[in-house]
């Protein structure tokens, strides 16, 4: 399978009924955040986050052959179950897939989590970034998959 068709597999992947399970989340939750909002959420610092997200995805996986990927979103492993092999086995679930379908992974890694991606084959693609909106955006790192 070319590179190509690895990608358009991952498309491929994309269930309708998904596609309007997660649009109706989403319109439920924004009509909940005006209706009843969370008063434990904070609007302001969830735009923040939402503005510095579309930056990091425009400054590094905007481009034709990063822009489908396997992206690695919020991994981490309680301090007290660290060092158990637990962080690498959740990262090489996630290049199984990348290297079944043919395409890059990607992760954004604070500073303790970039010995293991870098050890497992990541590579630093954005220095360690300045703080987006005021929010730390870690190191982009990203794994590409071997050409054939």
């Amino acid at each position: 399978m070319g590179e190509e068709e690895g990608g358009n597999r991952i498309k491929g992947k994309r269930d309708p009924w998904k596609s309007l399970e997660r649009f109706l989340v989403n319109v439920t939750d924004r009509i909940n955040a005006v209706i009843a909002p969370d008063p434990s959420a904070d609007p302001v610092a969830a735009n923040k986050l939402r503005i510095a997200s579309n930056t990091l995805e425009k400054l590094h996986w905007d481009t034709a052959e990063r822009k489908i990927r396997w992206h690695l979103h919020w991994l981490g492993v309680d301090p007290a179950q660290q060092r158990k092999g637990i962080g690498r086995h959740l990262v090489q679930w996630g290049l199984d897939r990348a290297i079944e379908d043919k395409v890059w992974a990607g992760i954004e890694s604070s500073a303790v989590g970039e010995k293991l991606y870098s050890s497992m084959g990541f590579k630093v693609i954005g220095e360690r970034l300045p703080c987006i909106e005021g929010i730390n955006m870690g190191t982009v790192m990203a794994w590409e998959p071997k050409r054939s």
